[in-house]
């Protein structure tokens, strides 16, 4: 009540307005038409722009931005409109068209990494969003979707060219390239058999990052796991190679620390 006599007359009769869905909506539907026009939705761009140049706003709109989404009746109205948009296929597909053409530009993408990389040294933040994303995969019916959604998206060979060359740095078919170079075999063991349903897999230093070649999947987990570098693997190999010695004619440790003191029956 305190708060409602502090107000202007006018304030009062704006609030009163707001709250009826018709003038509401006419409102939105005015400010809509107004932001198809380019030339309009580009100032109005420029001049949010100008005003988030400044640290102190910039920080006040932060902490007002915060505040609302620390109330959950404010952060779930906010999900549900944004769940209840994004099940529009031409919504989603205008977003994601808008989100291709900014980060085709080096700049933005690089921006975003940087910022993506400050926000995850964050030990805390860290652990909530990893904490949040177990949550959700415990959910079968969140995890079988994301299956789904992950093989659709690889059985398009230009999707699947993109993650062999963001992860290997060279195409699906460079791969077959260089197995067919190998004669069609492994690289290690020169057998034809990849080992696995999934196919044939290519085997890179982690460290540097080049491809060494194509590998079945035996001997690309084996490589992994003894330390997939040369001074690992010979490191781990002379491990293996002398424990093998020194029980090639017994148990490591002594019979009588471990032989049971009286006959089984």
């Amino acid at each position: 009540m305190a708060k409602e006599l502090s107000m202007t007359p006018n304030a009062i009769y704006l609030r009163e307005r707001y709250t009826n869905p018709e003038v509401r909506e006419k409102k939105n539907a005015k400010q809509r038409e107004r932001y198809t026009n380019p030339e309009v939705r580009e100032k109005k761009n420029a001049k949010q722009r100008e005003r988030l140049a400044n640290p102190e706003v910039r920080e006040k709109e932060n902490v007002k931005r915060r505040e609302r989404s620390a109330n959950p009746e404010v952060r779930e109205k906010k999900n549900a409109y944004q769940r209840e948009r994004r099940a529009n296929p031409e919504v989603r597909e205008k977003r994601n068209a808008y989100q291709r053409e900014r980060l085709a530009n080096p700049e933005v993408r690089e921006k975003r990494n940087a910022k993506r990389r400050e926000r995850l040294a964050n030990p805390e933040v860290r652990e909530k969003m990893n904490a949040k994303r177990r949550e959700r995969r415990a959910n079968p019916e969140v995890r079988e979707k994301n299956n789904i959604k992950d093989r659709e998206r690889r059985a398009n060979p230009e999707v699947r060219d993109r993650l062999f060359l963001s992860k290997y740095g060279i195409s699906e078919q460079e791969k077959y390239n260089i197995l067919a170079a190998q004669s069609g075999v492994c690289a290690v063991s020169g057998v034809s058999d990849p080992g696995s349903k999934y196919g044939w897999a290519t085997d890179h230093h982690h460290d540097k990052g080049h491809v060494r070649g194509v590998v079945n999947h035996y001997w690309n987990t084996t490589i992994g796991q003894l330390g997939d570098t040369y001074e690992n693997v010979k490191k781990s190999t002379d491990m293996i190679l002398a424990y093998l010695l020194k029980t090639e004619d017994g148990c490591i440790v002594d019979e009588s620390l471990w032989r049971e003191k009286w006959p089984r029956s």
